[in-house]
């Protein structure tokens, strides 16, 4: 199975420092999270006042994106450098970055906006929750 990344060193990480400098908190009581990096293709087709025969792209790839998803049990008051972090800054919509570490060496970090936090109280007595956000600026891999 050369070749096969293993998830066990994975965590998410965030900061509500300017710049996304400084620090990154590790986000606790996480059962999955994960990254997803897409391209939207930008149109620059000219209208010639003649029959189009084709499309056109722009050669740089286009817009890139990256949505982070995460879930796990709700504990804010525990976890006060990572859940209440998201939380106060999704609430006041301020400064927040997410740094996906998917196998304790590569990362996906952007600054991000929550788009949506889902807080539920299951049956069996955990309270769950679910976070995404979506990148807003540079997007760095390494």
């Amino acid at each position: 199975m050369a070749g096969i990344t293993e998830n066990r060193l994975a965590y998410m990480q965030c900061s509500n420092v300017a710049g996304g400098a400084g620090a990154y908190n590790t986000i606790q009581n996480l059962n999955a999270m994960g990254c997803t990096i897409s391209v939207k293709e930008i149109d620059t087709t000219v209208f010639t006042g003649s029959t189009q025969t084709y499309t056109t792209r722009l050669e740089s790839g286009g817009i890139m994106d990256c949505k982070y998803t995460m879930s796990g049990f709700f504990d804010y008051i525990g976890d006060a450098t990572g859940q209440y972090i998201i939380l106060q800054n999704a609430i006041a919509a301020s400064e927040l970055w997410f740094k996906y570490c998917m196998d304790g060496v590569g990362y996906v970090k952007s600054q991000a906006k929550c788009d949506q936090i889902d807080i539920k109280t299951t049956s069996d007595g955990t309270v769950d929750f679910t976070v995404s956000a979506g990148s807003s600026g540079t997007i760095t891999v390494a």
